[in-house]
């Protein structure tokens, strides 16, 4: 039975842990995922004390964690709100099929210089923390790379803690050759050590439009979730 109690107190102070771990934005975007990961680590460090105990006592105590961290996370969210801070929500527009997302009115340019780090160098452009590209996930603006964020999206695999965020967007897919071209290809999000970490929830989920004959002339939208901290990569073009 005192077994069983610390079971239950662990759980408790892990519930109210997670309030801190939402607020410091260090978790995935939905409450699901953030239950998850928070569980594992309460399992990893659990172990010892539940190992030995019956099925239905541990089944009970996993419950009463899973019921206690999803409160805390609707009532944390509820007192924050959304604490996201990142990439500027773009201005709404009447966009229609008659509007050419080349024009620079209807995208969102791309142009921090951080994008361009394929290096896992761990930078925290916001606040001393990791971007994140939810406004651009929703399949609802187009956007592009500029200045110092690069030419296009990046075609290359980026390690952990690139692009200002903790995984980066990128895809190395064949890209429309024609000006006017639209094009579906997919992309990807890398992670710890795993190029193709993220998958996205629908097929070839980024729209990509050539606008001129130039290198790098692209405009891109995407069908996503919104997740957090993932950012687009930019790059270079190497002639």
């Amino acid at each position: 039975m005192k077994s069983y109690f610390a079971i239950v107190l662990t759980l408790l102070v892990a519930a109210s842990a997670s309030q801190d771990l939402y607020k410091k934005n260090e978790l995935k975007d939905t409450n699901e995922e953030k239950i998850n990961i928070i569980m594992s680590r309460v399992n990893m460090h659990c172990h010892a004390m539940t190992e030995h105990q019956p099925e239905s006592r541990k089944k009970r105590a996993v419950d009463l964690l899973h019921a206690v961290l999803l409160q805390a996370l609707v009532d944390c969210q509820e007192e924050n709100g959304d604490a996201n801070p990142t990439t500027p929500a773009p201005t709404e527009s009447a966009e229609d099929d008659e509007l050419d997302p080349c024009s620079f009115s209807l995208t969102v340019n791309l142009t921090e210089y951080w994008r361009r780090d394929d290096e896992g160098s761990n930078i925290r452009p916001v606040n001393d923390f990791y971007a994140c590209d939810r406004s651009l996930q929703g399949n609802t603006q187009w956007f592009r790379f500029q200045g110092a964020a690069g030419q296009q999206l990046s075609n290359r695999c980026a390690p952990a803690y690139s692009c200002g965020g903790h995984g980066g967007f990128w895809s190395n897919a064949e890209m429309p050759s024609e000006p006017g071209e639209v094009r579906s290809v997919p992309i990807y999000g890398s992670w710890t050590g795993n190029c193709r970490w993220y998958t996205w929830p629908v097929a070839n989920p980024l729209t990509v439009k050539r606008c001129s004959n130039r290198s790098g002339d692209f405009v891109y939208k995407v069908q996503g979730t919104s997740s957090c901290y993932w950012t687009f990569c930019g790059m270079d073009i190497v002639n």
